[in-house]
């Protein structure tokens, strides 16, 4: 069963895709923490827990508000707003038109940022390529997606129960996948800019974004909060939310 979603890193999700583990935040954060000789009081609160399952990973995904609780998509001028500005950050040439080669060129800015070894390096461009893989395979001409077939997406793909419930969870693992560079859980803040940067973002926006999706203020993107970000740019259609630059500032 195929679904096109043209506001996230995938467009088409198949059964056939590993994901990656989820780990306790709680856990990387204390490791990391005592990994800098810091000493945290931790005091657990009772909460109520809204969790869905990728369906890849049996791992859950807790949500600030479910993806059912939105209302539906209507595709306003403001929704398509935001689509556009999703093909514009894959589109790395501004040739008006994503191509494998575009994707490749966004890892290439990732792994000249970071200065990563050549294991880190091949891993990222092969997380990159597996997206570019799972986009164009809803495309007519699988070399190419252009920008009206990507802006024209149909809305009531997203309003779909099971879009979701099944498969939003699993895009929210792949696009966390992509940003956690070393693969620890969490999103630093030098991750989250490097996401910007290869998308030709300018890096100046990645705190301000980074900032509204950590929550809880621990320096840290869990993947619960990014989980809670992405509903918030996916399934919402208010020009003033503050998640609306979850792929840096809109395009006109």
């Amino acid at each position: 069963m195929f679904f096109k979603n043209n506001l996230g890193l995938l467009r088409i999700v198949q059964s056939r895709w590993g994901l990656a583990r989820v780990v306790s935040s709680n856990q990387i954060l204390l490791k990391k923490s005592l990994q800098r000789g810091l000493v945290l009081e931790y005091t657990p609160c009772k909460q109520p827990v809204r969790e869905l399952t990728d369906q890849m990973t049996d791992k859950p995904i807790s949500f600030k508000k479910m993806p059912t609780d939105y209302p539906p998509v209507t595709a306003s001028d403001h929704w398509r707003r935001k689509v556009r500005t999703v093909f514009n950050r894959f589109d790395s040439n501004n040739d008006g038109i994503i191509t494998k080669e575009d994707f490749e060129a966004s890892a290439r800015r990732t792994i000249e940022l970071l200065k990563l070894n050549a294991e880190q390096a091949a891993n990222i461009l092969k997380l990159r390529l597996e997206v570019w893989e799972s986009l164009s395979r809803g495309s007519k001409d699988v070399s190419q997606i252009t920008e009206k077939e990507f802006v024209g997406v149909d809305p009531s793909v997203v309003n779909q129960s099971t879009y979701r419930k099944e498969f939003f969870p699993m895009y929210v693992s792949v696009g966390f996948k992509v940003m956690d560079i070393d693969g620890d859980g969490l999103v630093t803040k030098d991750e989250h800019a490097a996401y910007f940067y290869s998308l030709n973002v300018p890096v100046e926006e990645s705190k301000k974004m980074f900032d509204v999706m950590d929550i809880n203020k621990d320096g840290f993107i869990s993947i619960d909060e990014y989980a809670h970000a992405y509903a918030e740019f996916v399934f919402t259609e208010d020009p003033n939310n503050k998640y609306n630059g979850f792929y840096g500032s809109l395009v006109d």
